[in-house]
């Protein structure tokens, strides 16, 4: 006598298996690690990060215009001896898996995960400029900060005249910043790119 099988409860019983689980969320977990790490060695590699690391390497990044201009990190006036990208990195090594259980797929049932992960708008959020509260270098990387001009780019013995040692901000009379066009930068995309470099990869999982 033939029986008919019914391959959806066969699945069912097998997903539901505590072994079978575990094993595939080591394999999640496998892969989930694997594209972090590129995602964090993608960053740490990038210039952009290398260039505000070492602001005395200069402007490796190719981002600025104008000879007076020796970094990106002169130029945004950030504190001397600070490390802005080191919160970034903290923010993005938050990415972990999370489990979403036994869900109807296309054909067969499947055990699905997902990543969770900073967005670009919570990292912006996180790194605010240091001049202007409420804005984010971050974003102004990508699309442009006004205000860069009135940093005039040059190293300053008397680091009291100068957030980063490499640019000094003047202001006029009445407290607002003296605009000094010492050279213009150039925006392009970093952290969007990392983060869908990161997201592409997961998707295309098979």
């Amino acid at each position: 006598m033939s029986r008919i099988l019914n391959y959806d409860r066969i699945y069912s019983k097998v997903l539901s298996d505590p072994a079978v689980q575990r094993y595939a969320k080591e394999v999640a977990e496998r892969k989930m690690a694997q594209f972090k790490k590129e995602m964090i060695e993608e960053f740490e590699k990038d210039e952009i990060t290398r260039e505000l690391r070492n602001p005395a390497g200069g402007n490796i990044s190719n981002t600025l215009d104008g000879k007076d201009n020796k970094s990106l990190f002169g130029f945004i006036g950030f504190e001397a001896g600070s490390n802005p990208v080191q919160k970034v990195r903290e923010q993005l090594e938050q990415t972990h898996l999370e489990q979403e259980g036994i869900s109807k797929g296309n054909l067969v049932k499947q055990i699905r995960f997902k990543i969770k992960y900073p967005s670009f708008k919570e990292i912006a959020a996180e790194n605010p400029l240091p001049f202007e509260g409420g804005r984010s270098w971050i974003y102004g990387i990508e699309k442009g900060i006004s205000g860069f001009g009135s940093f005039l780019a040059g190293f300053f013995k008397d680091k009291g005249f100068s957030r980063s040692g490499q640019g000094i901000q003047l202001k006029e009379e009445d407290g607002s910043p003296l605009v000094i066009r010492t050279g213009s930068f150039k925006p392009r995309r970093y952290i969007s790119r990392i983060l869908e470099n990161f997201r592409n990869k997961w998707l295309q999982l098979k």
